[in-house]
């Protein structure tokens, strides 16, 4: 199992941990704000060789958001990710710390 720290630069900042075990892995947020609680799943989903065979987005609304495309950069350190659900859209983009 991995631990990596990430960051999401939005309106309500957060950090959030990473990790994994085989190609499975899950974002857990370790301090909390107006939506989120410590503890709570951001993301998770699976990894293949090129990036992400599955990947799910946790909204505080909406639940977990199935339609979601994710890009990693070639440094591995920043992750873009897009989900959609009845033509909304939320996008977020995380930060290796």
């Amino acid at each position: 199992m991995s631990l990596e720290v990430w960051q999401c630069p939005a309106m309500f900042d957060y950090n959030f941990k990473i990790t994994q075990e085989g190609n499975k892995f899950v974002g857990i947020i370790f301090n909390g704000n107006v939506y989120w609680s410590k503890g709570d799943e951001l993301i998770k989903g699976e990894l293949v060789k090129n990036g992400f065979k599955s990947l799910e987005r946790n909204t505080t609304d909406r639940g977990w958001l199935s339609e979601t495309i994710g890009k990693i950069d070639e440094g591995g350190n920043k992750i873009e990710i897009k989900a959609e659900r009845h033509g909304v859209s939320v996008n977020l983009t995380l930060n290796r710390k």
